[in-house]
């Protein structure tokens, strides 16, 4: 088994409950059966949003996988542009990449050394997390997408466009900033996300002021 590449876990004085795991996944293209995960980046938060632990790594692709991302017009420049491409495709360092399985493994260890919700289940959290990353999560780290929460998801890319509908304005602008490498990409969204929630709890706040005026 070859490690994941970074794991940390922020020092916590009194345990908090570990309630939202932030994803991003980096894969082949858009196919969740015969495109693979290259690369996974999940932060671990709390019911406020404070981090309680880091996780990412690149991933060993099959073959067939990689044949589609050198066909794909978008992904293969994409992933030449940032670096991802010659980390999977080169012989010598892919070698060395660990596989989904071992990967899933670590991550599912790092989910469950932290305390749960009661109902032993964590919300999937990050842009198109309800219908792209779960797909994949659950094609390619079955065991791993049992521990989501199948009725709650934090989709900020979701509340992102309910937002710009209704206002006609972006409330955070994480996308312009994206560099389409996991942990950087999942960091941007955890920050909309507390935008969002930030906006959400003004929301609340002034209702309450209208109601009491």
């Amino acid at each position: 088994m070859v490690a994941p590449a970074h794991v940390s876990s922020m020092t916590i004085t009194t345990p908090r409950t570990l309630t939202n795991v932030w994803v991003d996944l980096e894969c082949t293209g858009l196919d969740h059966e015969l495109d693979a995960i290259l690369e996974i980046g999940a932060i671990g938060t709390d019911e406020n949003l404070d981090e309680l632990f880091e996780f990412t790594s690149t991933i060993r692709a099959p073959r067939a996988a990689i044949n589609r991302m050198r066909a794909n017009p978008y992904v293969r420049p994409m992933h030449l542009a940032n670096g991802l491409f010659d980390e999977v495709t080169d012989p010598a360092s892919s070698a060395q990449l660990p596989d989904v399985l071992d990967v899933e493994a670590a991550l599912i260890e790092e989910v469950m050394a932290h305390q749960l919700r009661k109902d032993h289940t964590v919300i999937l959290s990050g842009s198109g997390v309800s219908h792209y990353d779960i797909r994949f999560l659950k094609q390619h780290m079955p065991a791993l997408s049992t521990l989501f929460s199948d009725r709650e998801f934090c989709d900020t890319g979701q509340e992102r466009r309910a937002y710009l509908r209704d206002t006609g304005t972006d409330l955070a602008f994480v996308n312009d900033l994206k560099p389409h490498r996991a942990l950087d990409d999942v960091r941007l969204h955890l920050e909309e996300g507390r935008i969002q929630r930030a906006a959400r709890q003004r929301i609340v706040a002034l209702s309450a002021e209208l109601v009491s005026a």
